[in-house]
């Protein structure tokens, strides 16, 4: 049995990328940790219908000699297919209820077919769920960060000794 989730890694005509015969051979893994036990229980990748990875910096340096460009805070953005209610906070009949929040911990890998190796592509926190649409066209796009928003928002206390 092939392991495929959603969409497809097409490379077009191959003026761009240079020829290639290998269609669907990405297995994604969008994977949430609703009732923060530690373990991903449920990979979401078949209701996904985009997702979105922002990491690192766009520059190595800022213009006019200012230094250094900050490495950004990692975001990713994923949008689910809701159309049975799943991802409602409030449908009491959703096997999801009552752990739809925000805080629960992400994982974005993906796995080449071919090779059987695993890249890991994000990991965090979901700062934001934000649910749109209703009935057929119903959907929940999920906000989350990296652990480099954590580490930004809390100083560490160390204790020095002379």
């Amino acid at each position: 049995m092939v392991d495929r989730r959603y969409g497809l890694n097409k490379y077009g005509d191959g003026k761009l990328y240079g020829p290639s015969d290998s269609r669907q051979a990405l297995a994604w893994d969008v994977s949430i940790d609703w009732d923060e036990d530690g373990f991903f229980e449920v990979n979401e990748a078949n209701l996904v219908t985009s997702v979105q990875i922002s990491r690192g910096r766009n520059r190595l340096l800022k213009p006019l000699g200012g230094g250094f460009e900050p490495i950004k805070t990692g975001t990713a953005t994923v949008t689910l297919k809701n159309r049975d209610g799943r991802f409602d906070a409030w449908n009491t009949s959703s096997p999801l209820y009552p752990n739809v929040n925000y805080g629960k911990d992400i994982r974005i890998r993906v796995r080449d077919l071919f090779t059987g190796e695993i890249y890991p592509l994000f990991r965090g926190v979901i700062t934001n769920l934000q649910p749109a649409g209703y009935g057929h066209d119903a959907k929940l796009t999920i906000k989350a960060s990296d652990g480099l928003e954590f580490l930004r928002n809390y100083p560490a206390r160390v204790a020095l000794q002379a």
